[in-house]
């Protein structure tokens, strides 16, 4: 009988030094869980079930593949409104990267949402580290905005520089420049695209930061914004599309682009 006791005890005494040694973790963002290990991608706003408006600001931390990750918005019925990708800002593997970017909401949303925030895997494309979170739109209240196309019916000499704004009602937003930027990194509806309207942006452009002080709006976005793009008259109706969808607001005079922080070498012939 003791040596079973004494068995045992060793046993406990081995679990124990294993446990010692493991390294786990308990996200905060799920209080009075279960001890786990640390998954990939951590969202920390908004919470599972928050009630959000627009645009949805999307926080968090994790580690990615060439520090790159993607995102995308769903509707009640699971149809994707909207999915980017995004770069994790400080990542040096053990240490977790930090993210934190808006995902304006779409024309006639539902009221119940979802948020996804994965990884594309680079051996054979599939979803992977895939974190969801359902949130609940403050109200049905909306607004209008307006975003800047190009169509050769209303400038049949093709200035490059003449664009013209259609209508877009969006959820209420505070955040009326934002969104209207948003809806222009869109693209062209179906009906829009039946009344010749086109854009100059390549797909993917998503906007880093936008600030309004003093009558300029100073906007920068991400590597898409002239990726693959080339030749003054494609260059000039992008810079011509991005002014005058923020100028269409009074407190905006004079607009400053860059792409990730970069103002001399963007959006060049």
């Amino acid at each position: 009988m003791k040596q079973i006791i004494l068995g045992f005890v060793v046993l406990l005494l081995i679990a124990g030094a294993v446990i010692a040694f493991q390294k786990v973790y308990v996200t905060s963002d799920v209080p009075g869980t279960t001890p786990s290990p640390r998954p990939n991608l951590i969202v920390h706003s908004p919470k599972p079930n928050a009630t959000v408006t627009n645009p949805i600001r999307v926080t968090g931390e994790g580690m990615a593949f060439e520090s790159t990750f993607s995102y995308r918005l769903r509707d009640a019925n699971g149809k994707i409104l909207y999915e980017n990708n995004a770069m994790l800002k400080g990542f040096e593997y053990p240490k977790y990267g930090t993210f934190d970017f808006k995902i304006a909401i779409p024309p006639n949303p539902t009221a119940q949402l979802t948020l996804e925030v994965f990884e594309y895997s680079a051996k054979d494309g599939a979803v992977t580290n895939l974190v969801r979170v359902p949130v609940q739109m403050a109200n049905d209240d909306t607004t209008k905005v307006q975003a800047y196309f190009l169509n050769d019916t209303m400038d049949p000499q093709q200035t490059c520089t003449q664009v013209f704004p259609v209508e877009r009602i969006v959820p209420k937003t505070k955040e009326v420049a934002f969104v209207a930027v948003s809806e222009l990194l869109r693209g062209i509806t179906p009906v829009e695209k039946n009344a010749k309207y086109v854009t100059a942006l390549p797909e993917r452009v998503a906007i880093n930061s936008l600030v309004i002080s003093d009558g300029v709006a100073r906007i920068d976005f991400n590597y898409a914004l002239d990726s693959g793009i080339g030749g003054s008259c494609r260059v000039s109706a992008i810079r011509a599309q991005i002014a005058q969808t923020l100028k269409q607001f009074s407190n905006v005079k004079e607009v400053i682009i860059s792409r990730e922080g970069n103002t001399e070498e963007v959006l060049q012939p």
